[in-house]
């Protein structure tokens, strides 16, 4: 059993509830990022000589833990980036739906490009409101975040489903950064068109890194103008010929970062991938209970058939300030304070919080 306090050393200092805004980093990560820049010092170019090969390594150990084709899959360093890429092969005249309130890097660039968009409300009706936009009339594309970054609002993969089968011409583009690295995702399988994360929170794999999903359904309706000589150079290094899903990857590789994702999905299946999404079901459960029977988040919230592990509580700003001088780490988001939980907090984490809250 791995001591993961050990392996997370800010466990040892914090109640740390900030995933959300920031996933902790594997000391067994840290290593490897050590050894791979030693590697680089000593060797130079010559490291950079096989870097094509750890890429394609990398690329393989993404398409196994998320399901998803070697082809389908790009490797880039945020999902501002990616989104932004993506947008710019869309036809212009292509209609958007999106939810108000969404993460800002989400719709600020659909609104900037000056597609043709509308708005459904994040309220207790969500799924409802989004159906009736549908019925109005369907999107070409419908861009939202799979798990809302102020409340921890989520949208099941049944209702996209079921969306998805009424609705198929319609693209879904989804941010999951808050999502990938929280519960088995299968992208062939899922009602997704595309996929868009960082990994710097759930996936602990530090910043500048980030992964791109493409189904064919998505590549066929786009026309990205982003490209690159390292877009080519797995072919004939004709502009031509570069794969769809290189063509997000115009320039050099960075390794380090790209390599970091891999390292981390090791990380995990060390750890069973089932045992952590499982300890995070359990200690998600626990905290939903604990914040309704203390009136901390909205009714609404609590009767959701899904939720994910994060939660903005009614509590103050000098709230926000007391529990990070207690050593609680949270963060200020929208109207209250957001807690979030991984696998790596414990029921000590939680009550620690709720300690402190009773005693306020």
């Amino acid at each position: 059993m791995i001591d993961l306090e050990n392996e997370f050393p800010p466990l040892k200092d914090f109640t740390y509830l900030n995933t959300a805004s920031s996933g902790l980093i594997p000391k067994s990560v840290i290593a490897w990022r050590h050894q791979h820049d030693e590697d680089f010092l000593l060797n130079a170019s010559l490291f950079r000589d096989d870097h094509k090969i750890l890429i394609e390594q990398i690329r393989q150990s993404v398409s196994d833990y998320f399901k998803a084709s070697m082809d389908d899959i790009a490797l880039i360093p945020n999902f501002t980036f990616g989104f932004n890429t993506l947008l710019d092969g869309f036809d212009p005249k292509m209609e958007f739906l999106m939810l108000k309130g969404d993460y800002p890097s989400l719709n600020w660039p659909v609104e900037r490009r000056e597609f043709k968009h509308r708005y459904v409300p994040i309220d207790q009706n969500l799924e409802q409101n989004i159906r009736q936009a549908f019925e109005q009339k369907p999107p070409d594309v419908f861009a939202f975040s799979l798990i809302q970054y102020i409340s921890g609002i989520r949208l099941s993969f049944d209702f996209l489903a079921d969306l998805k089968q009424a609705y198929p011409s319609t693209l879904f583009v989804a941010d999951c950064t808050q999502f990938l690295g929280t519960e088995p995702l299968d992208f062939k399988a899922s009602p997704l068109d595309v996929v868009i994360g960082s990994c710097y929170k759930w996936m602990l794999s530090g910043y500048g890194n980030g992964l791109l999903f493409v189904k064919d359904t998505a590549k066929a309706k786009l026309y990205p103008k982003v490209i690159g000589f390292n877009s080519t150079e797995y072919k004939s290094f004709e502009r031509e010929d570069a794969p769809f899903n290189r063509l997000f990857e115009p320039g050099h590789h960075d390794t380090l970062n790209h390599g970091s994702v891999a390292e981390a999905i090791a990380f995990v299946n060390s750890l069973g991938a089932e045992n952590c999404f499982n300890a995070l079901t359990a200690i998600k459960k626990n905290a939903m209970e604990a914040f309704v029977n203390r009136g901390l988040i909205d009714d609404f919230i609590a009767t959701r058939e899904e939720h994910s592990s994060i939660f903005n509580l009614k509590l103050s700003s000098a709230d926000y300030y007391n529990l990070r001088e207690a050593g609680v780490i949270s963060s200020l988001r929208g109207d209250g304070v957001r807690v979030s939980f991984h696998f790596y907090n414990s029921t000590r984490d939680l009550d620690r919080l709720l300690q402190l809250l009773d005693a306020r």
